[in-house]
């Protein structure tokens, strides 16, 4: 899921950029970062985004007013992204534990760009979905989908 776009980053050849004597142990980083790294931001973006779509539906918008507009629909998707974002570069790098020089090149900013780029279309298709199936349980015509 993010191995495409990491590559386009220089991830496929990040290890030859260090010595000889370092790169097994680069090597034994990035399939650290490739198994644990992937798995974490995974549960970030499905955690986050999904959690972020349930408030808007089922508690932003069961509010008394005018709490359903397409600019709150929009702003929850942003915040969601964002959050996706920012906790994806931290918990990566945390759950990673990169030491010395590769805290400096593993590509978290990458990974964390390639989330919130998902996160945006997780939020769309779950807006969808909502839409399609749950329409009656939630103020869910006001959103920038009409099915």
């Amino acid at each position: 899921m993010y191995k495409w776009f990491l590559d386009l980053f220089g991830w496929k050849t990040w290890t030859s950029q260090f010595s000889d004597t370092m790169r097994q142990t680069a090597i034994t980083y990035q399939n650290t970062f490739n198994a644990v790294g992937s798995w974490t931001a995974v549960a970030i973006l499905l955690g986050i985004t999904i959690l972020m779509v349930v408030l808007y539906y089922y508690v932003w918008n069961k509010l008394p007013g005018f709490h359903f507009r397409i600019r709150h629909w929009i702003g929850f998707m942003l915040i969601s992204a964002i959050l996706v974002g920012v906790l994806t570069f931290f918990l990566v790098r945390v759950t990673t534990n990169p030491i010395g020089v590769f805290a400096k090149k593993a590509p978290f900013f990458p990974l964390a760009l390639i989330n919130l780029l998902y996160s945006v279309a997780l939020y769309i298709l779950c807006s969808i979905g909502i839409i399609a199936f749950f329409k009656k349980s939630t103020n869910a015509s006001c959103t920038p989908f009409k099915l």
